[in-house]
C-alpha cells in the first residue's frame, strides 16, 4: 500500500513505481532511510562521509591549538590591562 501524498510503502522506501532509476537509488540511500527514521522531511543528516580524516585530523588539532592561544591571549591581554592600569592610576 502506497501513499500517494508522500510516494512512499510507509516503510520508509519510496513507492518505485512513481521515481526514476536515478530517484529511486537516492531516495533509498542509507541518508535518506536514516532521516525518515528519526521522522526528517528530507534526506539530509549534518556530516557525512571525510575523504581524508586524517588531513581533517590534522587541520582540527592545528585550529584548536590556534583558538585556545587566542583565547587565552584574550584573557591574558584583560589581566595585564588591568594591572598596568592599576599601576598607572596608583601612581597619580
Amino acid at each position: 500500500m502506497t501513499d500517494e501524498s508522500t510516494g512512499s510503502t510507509g516503510d520508509g522506501a519510496p513507492a518505485t513505481g512513481a521515481l526514476s532509476d536515478e530517484e529511486y537509488a537516492r531516495a533509498t540511500s542509507p541518508r535518506n532511510i536514516a532521516a525518515r527514521a528519526r521522522g526528517l522531511p528530507r534526506p539530509y543528516i549534518p556530516g557525512g562521509e571525510d575523504p581524508d580524516p586524517e588531513r581533517t585530523a590534522r587541520e582540527e588539532r592545528t585550529l584548536r591549538r590556534l583558538l585556545v592561544a587566542m583565547v587565552l591571549t584574550i584573557i591574558l591581554g584583560g589581566f595585564a590591562l588591568s594591572i598596568l592600569a592599576l599601576i598607572l592610576m596608583s601612581n597619580r
